[in-house]
């Protein structure tokens, strides 16, 4: 017979066990997931020119980056982050889909590397026809990351984001969110805090002639001067940056910091 008595005592689990296991090369479909662009070799088709011809969506929603002439397609680079591809954008150069869009609420990831020569312009879209556009950018001259919705036409009805300063040749993770019921649009840069611009009656995307993509756009679509590397790109179709979704993005973290080395 045992003289001792052990009481077990139940604990809460570690979050960062629960949301941030070691999901180097995957991770699960996540509730709101949109779609998800790697540029891993063995997600991306290659023209006869070794450019991007199309990325497969790893959501397994179907939602193909391509779309844009030959001779708009980024050059792939491969072994250029962890071992994984990059798409290398010089400016004229985009990865689009054309179709849908998540409607009243959206987060855009961006994992890139930019170059100090890049121009005003957007490094991610989305657009309808009447120039509802949403819109991440970089600012030419400091590198600042901004997260833009605007209100019917680019004027003083746009909501602007500012998240601060991504560092030329250094690789980030760039995340952008617009949240229609909450009139908030959002920009962060890898740890850095959340910018936040509150502003009524700001346009939401919807499903009519729209695009969304890296890089350069088509015509009709907000333009780009983008130059620099990218090599992943998520999107969902809720507010990531709302703090209903922490455990979402806490476990996103932890895939990135894996994957990439980088911290959000």
């Amino acid at each position: 017979m045992s003289l001792f008595k052990v009481d077990i005592v139940p604990t809460e689990p570690d979050p960062r066990l629960v949301f941030a296991p070691n999901y180097g090369e995957d991770i699960p479909k996540l509730p709101g997931m949109w779609s998800w662009h790697s540029l891993q070799r063995r997600f991306v088709t290659l023209d006869s020119s070794s450019n991007i011809e199309s990325v497969a969506d790893r959501s397994g929603n179907g939602r193909t980056l391509g779309g844009v002439s030959a001779a708009a397609r980024p050059a792939f680079v491969d072994e250029q982050i962890n071992g994984r591809g990059v798409a290398r954008f010089a400016g004229l150069q985009g990865l689009i889909y054309q179709g849908d869009h998540p409607t009243g609420a959206y987060t855009n990831i961006l994992v890139v590397k930019p170059q100090a020569s890049t121009t005003t312009g957007t490094i991610f879209g989305q657009t309808t026809s009447s120039n509802n556009n949403h819109r991440s950018y970089l600012d030419p001259n400091t590198l600042a990351f901004h997260h833009q919705a605007q209100n019917g036409v680019l004027a003083a009805g746009d909501a602007n984001a500012n998240a601060g300063v991504a560092a030329a040749d250094e690789w980030h993770i760039l995340i952008s969110s617009f949240n229609g019921a909450a009139n908030t649009v959002k920009a962060k840069v890898d740890a850095q805090a959340v910018a936040v611009v509150t502003k009524t009656g700001l346009t939401a995307i919807n499903s009519l002639t729209n695009y969304y993509g890296c890089g350069n756009f088509p015509s009709g679509v907000p333009a780009s001067g983008f130059k620099g590397d990218g090599a992943e790109m998520i999107v969902m179709s809720v507010d990531l940056l709302d703090p209903s979704q922490a455990e979402t993005l806490a476990f996103l973290a932890g895939y990135f910091e894996t994957a990439f080395s980088k911290t959000i």
